[in-house]
This record gives C-alpha cells, sequence and structure tokens, in this order.
C-alpha cells in the first residue's frame, strides 16, 4: 500500500529539513567529539555509500553488502532477496522521500527496498549496464542514475537511456540543484539537464574526466579542476552552462577528488593527508583569483586513520564519514576539549581579567586560553614548561600567582614571570619536593595568602612570609573569595572559616556544617557556596544550609568545583561528571529537606572525559567573564558555555525491530520505511511462555541516552521505565489480543509520545475456546444432576433401611414392655384391688387402695398408648392431649397427693400458645421428673412449677426450698443405673432445649428453655 500524502510531505521535510545540531564552524574540526567503529565487531569496513532515511536509520552501502544502523546496533540486510544475477556488493545509495531506499550494486543493476520489500531492475530495457555510481531525484520525482554504461531516468516503472552530446559512457556522480537542474559528470566534463528540458548540454569549462560535484546548501554546484587544483562554481547563462559568474574559485588541495558540504556551508575534501574541513570556503584571502580558504585537519593524529570513501551528515547534524576501515561519526558536544601543549595532567585553572582563562598543566606549564585576539579556544604557552605546577591564582589587581612543588611565581601583565621566594625558601630543596603549593588567595586587604602540604598557612605581608597557624591538624583544603573580597577557608576536617580583618567566623558541626573536606568555594552576591566530600552547602543569612545530590546515598558526592552563573543556575563539578542544577529546583531542595534536585549531567558522553582531582589543582571549576564554564581535570581542560546549550528538538523515531516468542523469532516489518502499527502478529497458539520484543530507536547521535517507556495492553496496568534497554520481556502470556506500545524520548527527554505500536494475538487452543468451556459447563452440570439423582435415591434407600430397622426395635421394645411393664403391673392392680375389698368399707385404708388404683389405671393406659406410639408408622388416628398448663398442673396435682405435708404449686405466666407435640410430651415428662425428685429426695416444705410463654422462647422452671443435692452423688447414682437427671439432659438435647440445674444448702432451681417451642400455625390446637 503506497503511503498516504501527509505521509509522504512529513517525511520528504524531515530529509530536507535543516540538521538540528551542526558543528560549529568556528571550531577546529579536532575538537569535535569524535567516535569510530573501525574495530567492532559488528561494524561494516568498505563503507562506499550513505544514506539516510525518513525513519532515522543509517544505511550503508559496503563492498560486502546493505547494513543499517540504529546508533546502537549494526544490522546486515540482504539486499538481493535471493535475486540469483545482482552483486551483493552495494556502490550507490539514495533515500527518497516517501521513505524507501534505492540501492545501486556494483557490475550493475538498481534495487528498491520499500516497506512491502524488495523490487529489483536488472537486465531490463533502458537500464545502462556496468556498476551503478549515484542516484538523484529531479523534481517531479523521478529516479535518475549514474552508471559505467550512461545516464538513465525510471519513470512510471520503465527505465529510459539518455545520451550526453555524443558521449554516452561512462559516469560518476549525478547532483541536482534547487532549480531543478541535473548536473552530471563525464570522461569528457560535465552536462547539465534544466528542469523540464529533454537533453543534456555540455558545460562550457575545462575540466578533467570525472570531475566530483557537490552542491552547496546555497544550490551553488562546484566541480573540481583537478589539474588547475581549484573548485569551480557552475551555473546557467540562459540557455547554456558554464562557469558561475562573479563566484571565485576555491582552491583544491593537491591529490584530493571527492568534495561534499555540509548544511552550514563547510566544505569537506577527500585529500592524501586525510580529510579536510574548509569550515568557511568563501572567507579567507584571494591569490591569483583563486580564494585561499582555512583548511582544518582530520587525519591519522587526529583519529582518522583511512581515506574517506563516503560522507553524510545526518539529521541532527551529525557527520558520517566512511571509510576503508569503518565508521566515523563527529558530533558537536556540549563539552569541547582545549588541548593544551607540552601535555595536560593536573590541569589548574584560573579566570583572566580580559576574558578566557589561565591554565595550568603539572609538566606543561602556564597558558593563556581564549585571550582577546586570539583563535577561539586556543592555548598559548607562557613558559613554566617540566615545573610540576600545582596550583595557579588571580589576584583582585590582576597579577596571576603560580605555585608549584617548589617554587613560586608571580606574572603580571606585560611582564614575564617574575621568581616570589617560597615561605620555605630556607629549606634542602628535597624537603620542598614534599610540601608542593597546595592553595592561594588573596584577602581583603590585597595580602596573599599561601598553604603548603605539611608546612602550614602563611601571610605575604610586605614582602615577608608570616605563618598563620603551625598547627599541623589545622589542614587547609581549599581557599577562595567573596564579592566584599573576605577570604574563606575550606578544612580537610574542620568546617570552614571566614577572615574579615581581625574577625574569624568559624562554621563546622555544631553550625549545620558537616560535608566532609571543604574542596571548593564560590561565592555569588551574598550566597557562600561550599563543597565537600558528602554533597555541598550554602551559607547565606548568617545560616548554613546542605543540598544532597542525586546518587549522594549510593556514593557521596565529593564535590570538587561549584559555580553559580548569573541566571541563577548552579554547576557542580563532582567525581561523577558535571552537573547543571537549575535555580528552581536548587531553592526548592534547600527549603524543602529531603527533596533530591532533578540534574542535568554532563560526561564522557557529552565531551567531558575524565574525573576531577580530588587533592589539587583545586577548584576544578571556574567561570570566565564572557560565562563560559571551564573545568579542569587530570585528563586536559574542558570548557562549557551555558548560555549557548543546544537541545535537541528532534524526537527518536521509534520503531520495532523484532518478536521472539519461546525462542522463535516473528519480524513484524522489513525494509526501509516498515511500520508494525497496521499489523497484526501471530503469535503461537495456546500461550507464549516468554515474550520478548525488541525494539529501537533511531537518534543518532547520543543513542546511549534514548530513554524507552513500553506497556502490553491487556498484560500491563500501566507503563513500565525501561531506561536504555531496548527489549520488554513477559513471561506467560495467555491467549487473547494485545497492543505492545513504546515511546522514547532523546538525550534532552523530548519525547516521541506517539512511538511504536504492534498488535498481537494469541489464538486460543481448542481446549481455551469458550465453546470448549460451554460444553465442559453443560458436561459438569449434567453430571451433577446424575449425581445428585443418585445421592438421592441413596440417601432414600439408606434412609428407608434406617427406618425399617428403627421399626423393628421398635416393636421389639413395644413387646418386651407389654409382656413384661404392663403385665406385671396389671398383676398388680389386681392384687390392689383384692386388698380394696378385703379393706373395712369406707375405712381410710380402702379409699388409699382405691386410689392407687386409679393411679395404676392410668398407669397402664399411659403404657398402652406408648406402646400403640412404638407401633405406629404415622398413618393412625392423631392423640389429642390437653393444653401443657392443664397437663403439668394434673401432674403436679397426682404427685402431691403422696406428700401432702409439701406444698406444691403451678404457676403460668404469659397468653398461652400452641406448643409442639414432641415439646410438650418432653416437658411433661421433665417436669414430672423434676418434681418427683424434689418430693422423695429435697425434703422441701414447699415445690413451685411455674410455665411461662414468652414472645421467642418457652420457659419451664422448677424449684424447691430443700437441702439441694450433690453433684458427685448424682454421678454415682447415675452410674448406678438411676437415670433420673440424666434422661432430663437427654430429653432436653432431644427438643434443642437449654437445661440449667442449680442446687445448694438453700434448696434446687431447674430451668429449661425452649427457643423453638411453638407450632408454625399460631392457631392449631395445643396438642396436650
Amino acid at each position: 500500500m503506497p503511503p498516504s500524502v501527509p505521509r509522504l510531505a512529513l517525511l520528504a521535510l524531515l530529509l530536507h529539513a535543516a540538521p538540528a545540531w551542526p558543528l560549529d564552524p568556528g571550531l577546529p574540526v579536532a575538537q569535535a567529539q569524535h567516535t569510530g567503529w573501525q574495530r567492532d565487531a559488528q561494524a561494516p569496513a568498505n563503507i562506499v555509500a550513505m544514506a539516510q532515511t525518513p525513519d532515522g536509520f543509517l544505511w550503508l552501502g559496503t563492498g560486502g553488502g546493505l547494513v543499517r544502523f540504529d546508533g546502537v546496533r549494526f544490522e546486515r540486510v540482504d539486499p538481493l532477496g535471493g535475486h540469483p544475477r545482482l552483486s551483493g556488493s552495494v556502490t550507490a545509495l539514495q533515500a527518497l522521500p516517501d521513505g524507501r531506499l534505492l540501492i545501486g550494486h556494483r557490475f550493475g543493476g538498481v534495487s528498491i527496498l520499500g516497506p512491502d520489500g524488495l523490487q529489483h531492475f536488472h537486465g531490463v530495457p533502458g537500464l545502462p549496464v556496468g556498476n551503478c555510481w549515484d542516484f538523484a531525484v529531479d523534481a517531479a520525482g523521478d529516479v535518475w542514475g549514474a552508471f559505467t554504461g550512461g545516464v538513465a531516468r525510471l519513470k512510471g516503472g520503465q527505465w529510459q537511456t539518455f545520451a550526453l552530446d555524443g558521449e554516452p559512457v561512462p559516469f560518476r556522480t549525478i547532483v541536482r540543484d534547487p532549480q531543478g537542474t541535473l548536473w552530471v559528470t563525464a570522461r569528457t566534463g560535465a552536462y547539465a539537464l534544466a528542469a523540464g528540458g529533454t537533453a543534456f548540454q555540455r558545460v562550457q569549462v575545462d575540466l578533467p574526466s570525472f570531475p566530483f560535484l557537490s552542491v552547496a546548501p546555497g544550490g551553488q554546484v562546484w566541480a573540481a579542476d583537478f589539474a588547475r587544483q581549484r573548485l569551480v562554481a557552475l551555473a546557467q547563462h540562459g540557455g547554456r552552462f558554464g562557469a558561475a559568474s562573479g563566484v571565485l574559485p576555491l582552491a583544491f588541495p593537491a591529490q584530493a577528488d571527492r568534495h561534499w558540504f555540509d548544511a552550514d556551508g563547510g566544505l569537506w575534501v577527500r585529500s592524501g593527508q586525510g580529510l579536510l574541513r574548509m569550515p568557511r570556503p568563501t572567507e579567507g584571502p584571494v591569490v591569483a583569483g583563486v580564494r585561499q580558504p582555512e583548511v582544518q585537519l582530520l587525519g591519522p593524529a587526529q583519529g582518522l586513520e583511512a581515506d574517506a570513501q563516503s560522507f553524510l551528515e545526518d539529521r541532527e547534524g551529525n557527520v558520517w564519514i566512511g571509510t576503508a576501515s569503518g565508521l566515523h561519526r563527529l558530533r558537536q558536544s556540549h563539552v569541547t576539549r582545549v588541548p593544551l601543549p607540552g601535555g595536560d595532567g593536573a590541569v589548574g585553572v584560573a579566570p583572566a581579567a580580559d576574558g578566557g582563562v589561565w591554565a595550568i598543566s603539572e609538566l606543561g606549564g602556564l597558558h593563556r586560553v581564549a585571550a582577546p585576539g586570539q583563535p577561539p579556544l586556543q592555548a598559548q604557552p607562557l613558559g613554566l614548561a617540566g615545573q610540576r605546577l600545582t596550583h595557579v591564582h588571580r589576584d583582585a589587581g590582576g597579577a596571576v600567582w603560580v605555585g608549584s612543588n617548589s617554587a613560586l611565581w608571580k606574572i603580571e601583565p606585560g611582564r614575564p614571570p617574575q621568581r616570589v621566594p617560597r615561605p620555605d625558601a630556607g629549606d634542602a630543596p628535597q624537603g620542598m619536593a614534599f610540601a608542593p603549593l597546595h592553595a592561594l588567595a588573596t584577602d581583603a586587604s590585597g595580602v596573599l595568602w599561601a598553604h603548603l602540604v605539611v608546612k602550614g598557612t602563611f601571610r605575604l605581608v610586605q614582602g615577608r612570609w608570616q605563618q598563620v597557624d603551625n598547627d599541623p591538624a589545622a589542614r587547609i583544603m581549599s581557599l577562595g573569595n567573596d564579592p566584599q573580597g573576605r577570604l574563606w577557608i575550606g578544612y580537610v576536617d574542620r568546617g570552614a572559616a571566614r577572615i574579615d580583618g581581625d574577625q574569624v567566623l568559624r562554621l563546622g558541626p555544631a553550625e549545620g556544617l558537616d560535608i566532609g573536606a571543604i574542596s571548593a568555594v564560590h561565592a555569588r552576591g551574598a550566597r557562600v557556596w561550599l563543597g565537600g566530600q558528602r554533597g555541598i552547602a550554602l551559607y547565606e543569612g548568617g545560616r548554613i544550609h546542605t543540598m544532597p545530590l542525586p546518587g549522594e546515598a549510593v556514593q557521596p558526592a565529593v564535590v570538587t568545583g561549584i559555580v553559580e552563573t548569573e541566571a541563577g543556575e548552579l554547576w557542580v563539578q563532582s567525581a561523577s561528571g558535571l552537573m547543571r542544577i537549575a535555580a528552581a529546583e536548587w531553592r526548592r531542595a534547600l527549603s524543602e529537606p529531603g527533596h533530591a534536585p532533578q540534574v542535568r549531567r554532563f560526561d564522557a558522553d557529552d565531551g567531558l572525559q575524565g574525573s576531577a582531582s580530588q587533592i589539587r589543582p583545586l577548584p576544578s571549576l571556574v567561570q570566565s567573564q564572557d560565562g563560559r564554564l571551564w573545568s579542569a581535570l587530570p585528563s586536559g581542560l574542558f570548557v562549557i558555555d551555558p548560555a549557548r546549550l543546544r537541545r535537541n528538538p528532534l524526537p527518536p523515531t521509534v520503531l520495532m525491530r523484532q518478536v521472539m516468542a519461546d525462542g522463535r523469532a516473528l519480524v513484524p516489518g522489513a525494509g526501509a520505511g516498515a511500520s508494525a502499527s497496521a499489523q497484526t502478529l501471530q503469535l503461537p497458539t495456546g500461550g507464549v511462555a516468554e515474550l520478548r520484543l525488541d525494539y529501537t530507536a533511531t537518534s543518532l547521535g547520543m543513542p546511549q541516552r534514548v530513554r524507552f517507556r513500553y506497556r502490553l495492553e491487556g498484560y500491563d496496568a500501566d507503563w513500565r521505565e525501561a531506561g536504555p534497554r531496548r527489549e520488554a520481556a513477559y513471561t506467560k502470556v495467555g491467549p487473547g489480543r494485545y497492543v505492545f506500545r513504546v515511546v522514547a524520548a532523546n538525550e534532552d527527554g523530548v519525547w516521541n509520545e506517539r512511538g511504536a505500536q504492534l498488535a498481537l494475538e494469541v489464538p486460543p487452543a481448542f481446549w481455551q475456546t469458550r465453546s470448549f468451556a460451554a460444553a465442559l459447563l453443560l458436561l459438569a452440570l449434567a453430571a451433577g444432576v446424575l449425581l445428585y439423582r443418585w445421592r438421592v435415591r441413596a440417601l432414600g434407600q439408606r434412609l428407608q433401611a434406617q427406618a425399617e430397622v428403627r421399626l423393628r426395635e421398635r416393636e421389639r421394645i413395644a413387646r418386651d414392655l407389654h409382656d413384661t411393664l404392663l403385665q406385671g403391673v396389671t398383676g398388680l392392680t389386681l392384687q390392689v384391688q383384692a386388698a380394696a375389698d378385703e379393706a373395712p368399707a369406707g375405712s381410710p385404708l380402702q379409699a388409699r387402695l382405691l386410689h392407687a388404683l386409679d393411679r395404676a389405671q392410668d398407669v397402664m393406659e399411659e403404657g398402652r398408648d406408648r406402646v400403640s406410639a412404638l407401633r405406629t408408622t404415622g398413618d393412625g388416628p392423631v392423640r389429642t392431649s390437653p393444653p401443657l398448663g392443664t397437663a403439668l398442673a394434673a401432674a403436679i396435682g397426682e404427685l402431691a397427693i403422696d406428700f401432702p405435708r409439701i406444698h406444691c404449686q403451678f404457676r403460668q405466666q404469659g397468653p398461652q400458645r400452641p406448643v409442639r407435640p414432641a415439646v410438650a410430651d418432653e416437658l411433661v415428662l421433665i417436669g414430672r421428673e423434676a418434681v418427683c425428685n424434689a418430693l422423695r429426695h429435697a425434703q422441701a416444705r414447699r415445690v413451685l412449677l411455674r410455665l411461662r410463654y414468652g414472645r421467642h422462647a418457652l420457659a419451664l422452671r422448677i424449684s424447691d426450698d430443700g437441702q439441694g443435692f450433690d453433684a458427685q452423688r448424682a454421678e454415682a447414682a447415675a452410674r448406678a443405673g438411676h437415670f433420673g437427671l440424666a434422661g432430663m439432659r437427654e430429653r432436653a438435647a432431644t427438643i434443642g432445649a437449654r437445661l440449667r440445674i442449680h442446687s445448694g444448702p438453700r434448696g434446687t432451681v431447674v430451668v429449661l428453655t425452649v427457643r423453638d417451642a411453638y407450632c408454625a400455625d399460631e392457631h392449631a390446637p395445643d396438642p396436650l
């Protein structure tokens, strides 16, 4: 599918937009940050062509094939696609505005790599034979190619060969100027085809064979005249082409051939010495009608060990150089290294009065850097080489003081260095060698202070040295001044002190200053900053404020230099590099204890190589009058301009590279401009145990600073911070649809919020589908129903068997009761009847016997009812009985007849309610047993039975005023066969009642409470 019109416009804009951060023409090319990949195991060699597609990839054409580079990884791409007649050696590359890539092959043929794969042209009509040397795209979007066998145009999928004024072969370079004119070179010179023209015309300039062409940013075409060692500007005059009028030719070095222009108009020339750069080719003296511009060399001494074969400036302003041995990148870094003649090592620095700085190195001597009238960032040696210099200081009067292991010098404006005796000038030279001059400063009165290691601190007053403190423990680490000229002293282990004439202000842990040895002192206005082994502190308004630095919890931030700029930014030089802290951040960190300020670090990636010395020379960071910051490290002198820090505005292009599912590689997209956003990648069916997604971002300047975050929608609840890692890993990814999204930010925090996305689908296995789950559910339901029916049937059969066993047992008990108890009672009634008949008529004895006979008849009737109940199955007639209260009253009345001396009473409380039959039967029996026990054993005078109908429960209370009983004796009686109390408890448990018995010397109380006692139908008659 062809790209949309808006996308084509965007890609074309990216291709032709000015670089975001080109090289500074004011700096020597040797001071640009140079990175090489010539010995990398993955880096290709023999790079003869380069191109950058709109997706940001750098494409390298080599003798071994096509390579794609994202700034981190080299990836070889097959440019042949299995074509049997194409060569794997690539000789020309050209990125098209629509994102496709033109590939020219050695020995003939052209390929076009795009999102849909490769398209090949080889041996087709109109395509010249031989090597493909160069490409160009005209104003109409048609592709032109320069071949050994001629020049041709690809239009509408067809190639057409063009003749050049009788010379069809061979050709080398082809370019297009802003007016749409095509310029080509051949054996006999240069030719041009105007926009809309139909034939090439010879350029009327005396040029050698195959003169290389280049186009300057302003559109001027230049051709190399090797014989006359000059570059000639070409132009169209009416209908003819020739030398441009009014444009002086440029000097072209001997043994030079190829040349290129960068976006700032700088000219780059390949020569026998290396790669030459003319940063301002239109400036410089004119000799014999030829402009002689400034020339800078990038050769073997500067790290370019082989001849340049290809040149490219990418969209970020990085310059790429392809050589026979590898790939090189030049970029404009924030920090620039200033070479010091004589070598570096133990570099010290002090700001100069008229701009720039004074710099020393241990063996290289004293230098004046960036002085007015000097070339930018050039160091001018001023002597003292080999003196092992240790410190440099400029006083308020402009004089420069330089100390070493054994001497002290004073340099006044316009005068050579003057040697000044050290405080230990009378000591032996061996003793002086072990007492280097560690720090120098002048106080408000102009007196010079000097601290010598081991020997102490001295003042130079009227030409004579005076020792200030001969205490060996008073070891000074740094000296500095505030705007009032007052002297500040930083100690190794005593905090800090301010000297103001005879007044001394001491600051230590008691005053809140506890940051270890004070290595740096810097003042701006009323603020004095102190840097130590454990961070930084601020003295302002009579108080000390400490500020933590990021990473201090892991490793103490040993601070050796501090500068607060006029804009309020705080710059801190520490062991981990140079940090910039915005004014708002450090103010917040001071006002909110525990807040770690956000910092911008500058390290080797920014051009700052190495770390600061923690001993001497100090401080390691100063600011010159022009606002630039100078960092003095053992590895050299470095400079950064806070006012000219450039921010990369281009967000990185984010792309998906590869997906690994359980070790199997799945490529979401291939080719130039390929996008995975519209694809749905099918993953293995059933789930993925280990899923890895490989992504990248094409930010070529500082790819190691690119930061990523990603999210797998459908798996992750939120975004994951990946840092610089370019791979996401997941485990146990189940069936479903997912969308993987990844975004990235460049080194300056500019985010590409759109990023890249890839739709993923894990098809479910048959046993993971909804239909399978539904079928399992139906089977489970069917199995449940069958199991339920089987269980019900088994329970029914079990209950039936238990009922039959219970019925047979009840029938046996009924027979035993009938044959033993009832028969025995019947015999007793006959004997009682006989005794009553023999008793005198109307006597009390006869009355008692007749009463006992009536009671025996009642017992027999009740026994027959119980036996009948044991034999019944529930199908017989329902027995009707009096109400519960009536039954209880009758029971207590019957029992009381035999105990006339005991007062028995029944009371009923609450409205009468129907009681369940089983509950009523058990209550009557429990009540009878309790009353019987009281009458027989308690020797009570009064027995009270109380029945209370409650709203939620039925309560029966039996109390007496007898002598009570012993619980242990009751348990012994139960073991002897007396089961009164045990039977009461068993009957209570049967109906779910709560039975409580309390017995003591003053009587016994039995309370029975039944919560579920009433019938569900309130209108049902009482079963008793």
